[in-house]
C-alpha cells in the first residue's frame, strides 16, 4: 500500500491553477510516478470514514474528486456531501491494489468495497 499527499508537481495542472488547491504527488513504482495504471484506491477521512474507488489515472481522479466537491456536482452524492463539510485534504489516500485490465479492476473494487463495508459504513453508494 502506498500513501500519497503533498503538493501537485504539475505546473500545467489547470485545476490547481484555477482552484489554488493541493493535489496528490504520485510516486507509484508500478507506473513510474505518472499516476496512471489500473488501481483500486482507498480514501479515509480524518474521522475514519472509508471510500473505495477505481481508476486508470490516480492523480487525475483525485483532481476530479476535488472538483466535484467544490462544484457540488457528480455521481457520488454521499461522498460529495460528506466532503463539502469535511476536509478532503486531511483524508488519507492510498492505493490498495493494481490490476492488469478493466475486468480485474472491477472485481477488485467490489472486493475492497465489501472488505471495508464502505457502502453501509462509508461513502460508497454502490458495488
Amino acid at each position: 500500500m502506498a500513501n500519497y499527499s503533498d503538493e501537485c508537481d504539475g505546473p500545467s495542472c489547470q485545476l490547481c491553477a484555477e482552484y489554488g488547491r493541493e493535489s496528490d504527488n504520485i510516486q507509484e513504482e508500478t507506473d513510474g510516478g505518472s499516476g496512471t495504471g489500473f488501481v483500486v484506491y482507498l480514501i479515509t477521512s480524518a474521522k475514519g470514514v472509508p471510500y473505495v474507488g477505481k481508476t486508470n489515472n490516480f492523480k487525475h481522479r483525485m483532481s476530479q474528486h476535488r472538483y466535484a466537491i467544490k462544484d457540488g456536482r457528480g455521481d457520488g452524492r454521499k461522498f460529495i456531501e460528506y466532503y463539502r463539510n469535511h476536509d478532503f485534504d486531511a483524508a488519507t489516500k492510498e492505493i490498495l491494489d493494481t490490476a492488469q485490465n478493466e475486468e480485474e479492476l472491477e472485481e477488485m473494487e467490489h472486493f475492497y468495497i465489501a472488505q471495508y463495508n464502505s457502502v453501509n459504513n462509508g461513502l460508497n453508494t454502490k458495488w
